[in-house]
């Protein structure tokens, strides 16, 4: 397991088609100009901010790391190439061990296809405990199995989202999914 900390200069300039705005103050939903206005300066309200990644092929864990660095979407990612190591940094054994505070992560990006512990007890565990619960948890994975989806689904999955094989695609997908996670997105933890 590792954590990321990628590095975030400067916003980002321009629009974006999602309704969503970037400019020289940072990232603003559309429609909220104004003194309602809720800006979300990159570096600052993105600091703090965790995705957990569950995946074990390097492969997509590249084409992720470099999608969310080089749209300035995320400063920590943290990756979990098992579901061992998922389920230990979920439950404070991997935070623990390091001597640091248990961070939960904003959003957990879980591909089903794990070596050891599989996505879909991932995802029991997660929804069984009182602590992670109300976690958003986005499916990302390449079956294309209804069967998997619906026990997805059933198991209290945000989302199931198909990863492209295209790396742009794949790309394009990991930054819009954490553009609606970390920014669109209103979340609350109780507890």
């Amino acid at each position: 397991m590792c954590l990321l900390n990628m590095k975030i200069e400067e916003p980002i300039k321009g629009q974006f088609s999602t309704n969503i705005h970037f400019n020289d103050r940072g990232i603003t939903k559309e429609g909220e100009v104004g003194k309602e206005s809720t800006v979300y300066l990159l570096g600052k309200s993105m600091r703090n901010k965790i995705v957990l990644l569950v995946e074990d092929d390097p492969g997509s864990i590249e084409l992720a790391r470099r999608a969310l660095g080089k749209n300035h979407i995320v400063k920590n990612l943290v990756i979990a190439q098992d579901g061992q190591e998922a389920l230990d940094y979920l439950f404070g054994t991997w935070s623990q061990a390091k001597g640091d505070t248990p961070r939960l992560p904003v959003v957990v990006l879980l591909d089903l296809n794990m070596p050891g512990v599989d996505g879909l007890e991932i995802l029991r565990r997660i929804r069984a405990d009182d602590r992670t619960k109300l976690l958003p948890v986005v499916i990302f994975t390449s079956s294309t199995d209804k069967r998997d989806m619906a026990k997805c689904y059933d198991l209290g999955a945000n989302s199931y989202i198909y990863k492209p094989v295209d790396p742009k695609q794949f790309a394009d997908a990991v930054r819009q999914l954490s553009l609606y996670w970390l920014v669109l997105n209103e979340f609350h933890m109780t507890g």
